[in-house]
């Protein structure tokens, strides 16, 4: 029996998760020519609809980054029109194999060349387009003076390939995606679609349920069966005065009697795999047809989680949103004081929602810490005082190793398989490669990834269920150490 049997509540947790990652326009179905036909996920946002609504309007996301950053609006550029994003994922691992972006900007013609001085990156030629290779193992490559698509991994012959076959301009994603782009015209600013057919293997479904308790014994035959017949989930969040969201999950077959239970499996399984999201538990339940809807209202901090899954290669500075400060200027102590001070607020309102939730529920947010660590890495640094950067690497480390730890970072969980000497055949050590980012490793000459990895996450939750409140509270204590240098230094309250 083959080992990439699908746990449907990791499945469904990663769904939830993605809530709002996405938009909404009849452009897309330009922009979807872009995505592989082997994609199983879509993302799509409508950015300045999000910035032009009226709670944008009124916090000023387009202009005050800190209150973008803070409602959790900041997972794209203020110069970004729309966004397209499409990925294949690993379902069981909730691992990309990769990622494809199409980001269409507004304003003045696109500068590669500036970019790459922002970014200290080289620009090359890739099928005739310019192609600038980021630091975050992207390629960004231009395609007309107001569009960027992106490619991660940055694997020059993947990507030449790829550009190839948008040549012919047609979309070639699969049928629930192309439905996808179509209902996407019609709704929300942010959409996400997940194509889930063939996915799930019924006894493994069943398994799955009744060990959550979110099921019973006698009810999970029926359940499974329906859930065998999932097609795909499509989320979506709405902001207009307020940020709402929505999941819609459909079937072949009429889902009724999975209804009353839908909630409880989801919450289950986002607390089971570290990526809970508090909103979720308010959410209505509903179904007609063929679909099961939850709905209801978004905090800033659900937002905010949803943003920190988009995979966003395009920093603020690559756009010349940099506070003030340019990249050719060096800045005043005065701006530096300011830049410093915005920093840190930053990073310090990332630590006070960790700060909020009960150390002995932390696992259940355990995913978060990953990508929390992503967002402080896209936090702009330019003005920022050194003091203050190494303190933001230093909590982004912090972070991943707290992931790492609880078993959700990808990678953490690889080096825990190497250094708990998990072996092959003849006591042979994993030969790790990320290839085409598919992240799997083989022992002599065997591929040993999901068995060694499902091995390593055990042993990973234990020891970082010992160790995740200890490194929160070394964060705190050098984050006091830092903000009493800059004070002393800038002789302003930090």
């Amino acid at each position: 029996m083959k080992n990439t049997k699908i746990q449907i509540f990791t499945l469904l947790a990663f769904c939830v998760t993605l809530l709002s990652v996405t938009s909404a326009n009849a452009q897309f179905e330009n922009a979807a020519k872009f995505v592989p036909e082997n994609a199983n996920c879509l993302v799509m946002v409508q950015a300045e609809n999000i910035l032009n609504s009226a709670i944008g309007r009124r916090e000023k996301w387009a202009t005050d980054r800190s209150a973008a950053f803070r409602s959790g609006a900041s997972f794209f550029p203020p110069t970004t029109k729309r966004i397209l994003m499409g990925s294949q994922i690993d379902y069981e691992f909730l691992d990309s194999v990769y990622h494809v972006g199409v980001f269409e900007k507004k304003g003045s013609e696109i500068n590669l060349v500036e970019v790459s001085k922002r970014v200290n990156g080289n620009i090359s030629t890739i099928s005739g387009k310019e192609a600038l290779e980021l630091p975050n193992n992207s390629y960004l490559i231009k395609v007309d003076n107001t569009t960027l698509v992106t490619m991660t991994p940055s694997n020059r012959q993947m990507t030449s390939r790829w550009l190839a076959k948008t040549s012919n301009g047609r979309m070639r994603v699969s049928p629930y995606l192309a439905e996808a782009v179509k209902f996407a015209d019609q709704n929300a600013q942010v959409i996400v679609a997940f194509d889930l057919e063939g996915v799930l293997e019924p006894s493994e479904v069943e398994k799955r349920l009744v060990e959550s308790g979110a099921v019973l014994e006698v009810a999970a035959p029926a359940i499974t069966k329906t859930l065998s017949t999932l097609r795909g989930v499509t989320l979506g969040v709405t902001v207009n005065d307020k940020i709402s969201g929505a999941i819609k999950i459909d079937f072949s077959s009429d889902p009724s009697n999975v209804t009353p239970v839908a909630k409880s499996i989801l919450i289950a399984a986002l607390k089971k795999n570290g990526l809970m999201i508090d909103d979720i538990a308010s959410w209505n339940v509903s179904s007609s047809g063929n679909q099961i809807r939850l709905s209801g209202p978004m905090t800033s901090e659900g937002f905010r989680q949803i943003g920190s899954l988009v995979h966003q290669p395009l920093e603020d500075d690559m756009h010349g949103a940099s506070g003030g400060v340019t990249s050719n200027a060096e800045p005043t102590k005065q701006n530096m004081a300011t830049r410093t001070k915005q920093y840190l607020g930053d990073i310090d309102h990332i630590l006070e929602i960790q700060r909020k939730k009960k150390e002995e529920q932390l696992d259940t947010y355990a995913k978060w810490f990953d990508r929390y660590a992503r967002q402080i890495d896209g936090i702009s640094i330019l003005g920022v005082d050194p003091i203050a950067i190494d303190f933001g690497t230093y909590v982004g480390n912090a972070f991943r190793d707290i992931s790492g730890d609880l078993n959700t970072s990808n990678l953490s969980k690889n080096e825990s398989v190497a250094s708990q000497g998990f072996s092959g055949p003849g006591g042979g050590r994993w030969n790790y490669g990320y290839g085409y980012g598919y992240g799997y490793g083989t022992i002599n000459g065997r591929n040993y990834t999901r068995d060694s990895r499902r091995a390593a996450g055990a042993i990973g939750t234990e020891k970082g269920m010992n160790q995740k409140s200890a490194t929160l509270r070394q964060i705190d204590a050098k984050e006091s150490e830092v903000k009493k240098a800059l004070t002393e230094k800038y002789q302003i309250n930090f």
